[in-house]
Order: C-alpha cells, then sequence, then structure tokens
C-alpha cells in the first residue's frame, strides 16, 4: 500500500512486504477500449439482453486484444443500477468470432453502469465504465439499500470492522468481515472458493461512480481487506462467497473521511483493482 514502491510483478514492497500488483489502466490514457453493446440494441426491463463485447486497440486499427485469465475469468462485468441498488457479476464467455457475450435480466428501467474488468495480454488490469440505458416498467419495489455495516445471507452474518479512526481517503485502510453461522462465530476458512479466492469485495462511490475490486486476504478465522479509497464519500460495497453450491451476496455502506495523504494506485497492494 504504498504507492511510491515501484518494481515488477511477483515483487514485493520493500515497506511492508506485499506483492507489487500492476495498477489498473483506464479508458482515458490506455491503449485499449472495451466496445459494448446490447442484443437487442434497446434492452427492456424483465426481458432477456445479451451484452456483447469486444476488447479493442485503439492504436493497432482497433485490432483484437487477447486477454489474460483473471480469477479465473477473461472479464469480470460488474453491473449496477444508477442508485445503486441493484448488483449483479457476472462473465462473458468467449467466442469464435473475438467477442465475448452473457446474457443479463435488468429488473428495472432506467440507467445502469457496466464495469468492465480485463487484462490485455503484458498489461495492466484495465477497467471502463459504460452506461446501458433500460427501457420498460419502473421498479414497482426498488431493493433497500443497507446502509449499515452488518448483514445478513441465510444462515450467515457478517459485520465489518473498522479501525478506531475510520477511514480515511488517499491512504492505506483496514477493514476485517467476521463471520457468524447460525449464531456462532464461523471460521471463513471454510468457505469454499470463489473465484479463485475466499470472497471478492466490490466497492463503488454513491456519488462520483469511483470503482474498487478488491480481494481480501484470510486473516486467522476472518476475511482482511487492505486498501486505499481514492476520495471521500459513501461507498456502496457488496461482498460475494460461496456457500457449499450457494453464492451468497451481502451488501454495506461505507463511510470514508476526507484523508491527508498521497492519493494510493494500489500498485503495491495485491487486493484489488481501482478505477
Amino acid at each position: 500500500m504504498h504507492p511510491e514502491v515501484t518494481g515488477h510483478e511477483g515483487e514485493k514492497c520493500s515497506k511492508c512486504g506485499m506483492p507489487l500488483e500492476p495498477s489498473s489502466g483506464s479508458a482515458a490514457d490506455s491503449q485499449f477500449s472495451m466496445e459494448m453493446k446490447t442484443q437487442p440494441t434497446s434492452p427492456e426491463a424483465g426481458k432477456a439482453t445479451v451484452l456483447v463485447l469486444r476488447p479493442m486497440n485503439v492504436r493497432q486499427g482497433n485490432e483484437p486484444v487477447p486477454l489474460q485469465v483473471e480469477h479465473e475469468k477473461k472479464i469480470h462485468l460488474i453491473l449496477v443500477s444508477e442508485d445503486l441498488s441493484w448488483f449483479d457479476h457476472v462473465h462473458p464467455e468467449y467466442q469464435q468470432d473475438g467477442s465475448y457475450t452473457v446474457e443479463v435480466n435488468f429488473p428495472f428501467s432506467g440507467s445502469f453502469h457496466a464495469y468492465a474488468e480485463y487484462r490485455p495480454y503484458g498489461q495492466s488490469v484495465q477497467t471502463e465504465n459504460v452506461n446501458i440505458a433500460v427501457t420498460g416498467k419502473a421498479a414497482t419495489a426498488v431493493p433497500a439499500k443497507n446502509s449499515g455495516l452488518q448483514a445478513k445471507s441465510g444462515p450467515f452474518s457478517i459485520v465489518l470492522t473498522q479501525e478506531e479512526s475510520g477511514l480515511k481517503s488517499n491512504q492505506a485502510v483496514h477493514v476485517n468481515a467476521v463471520f457468524s453461522r447460525d449464531g456462532k462465530k464461523y471460521d471463513i476458512n471454510n468457505l469454499g472458493n470463489y473465484l479463485g479466492a475466499k470472497a471478492h469485495v466490490i466497492a463503488i462511490h454513491e456519488e462520483t461512480s469511483a470503482f474498487l475490486h478488491l480481494h481480501p486476504e484470510v486473516e486467522g478465522q476472518v476475511l482482511h481487506v487492505q486498501t486505499v479509497f481514492p476520495e471521500p464519500g459513501k461507498y456502496r460495497t457488496w461482498l460475494q462467497f460461496m456457500d457449499g453450491s450457494i453464492l451468497r451476496t451481502v451488501d454495506f455502506t461505507l463511510q470514508v473521511q476526507q484523508g491527508t495523504g498521497t492519493e494510493g494506485n494500489m500498485d503495491d497492494a495485491d487486493h484489488g483493482h481501482s478505477h
């Protein structure tokens, strides 16, 4: 979590000993672009929509781009409604024409964000945010957003614990996820793996749509996240984990205060990618 430390992938940070991780690229300064189309052209709520994605190299005449596998998939696609009340994490599959497709069903009309995360061979992770307009009927009941740090799913209760000083932007912060099952403390080592990790965490800023995809590590019997939030504000946060064959998703809201550090870029954290 020391952005001033640089090196090669596979090496460790000279200050904290954590593995170095390439910083993620953005559409503004990247030679890569993710083309995204919908079938039908105007998606309708409650009906199947096929998303067609095609990674392109814009500096080489939009040549197709081969992708590396990251956490068992070549593309991670995070879909959220504009108000961040609805969330889905899907994985488009490769087609013979070089595209990647996935079928989704938007639950209500409105604007949706599609965050496509991918790594061209030999390059850093790229993250792009594409807006999708969905027609049709509005939601009769918008899902409730959890405004706190405790959530339940099935037999599980999860509590997020923060540092006493709270969460601050632009500096390394630590959050633990403590699990209970049927009212008793649960050792997360007993969880199955989900996409090559015990859990995945997505955090999105409520106002600016800043995006983080985090991969917690196991510390004792809890999940530990160390990251840098790029700006203060509220972050809608989703934690996903496997309960046997069931994928469970719980949501939280993290309040990040203004920090005094220099903005980190995750270069030396093997816990996720930010955009």
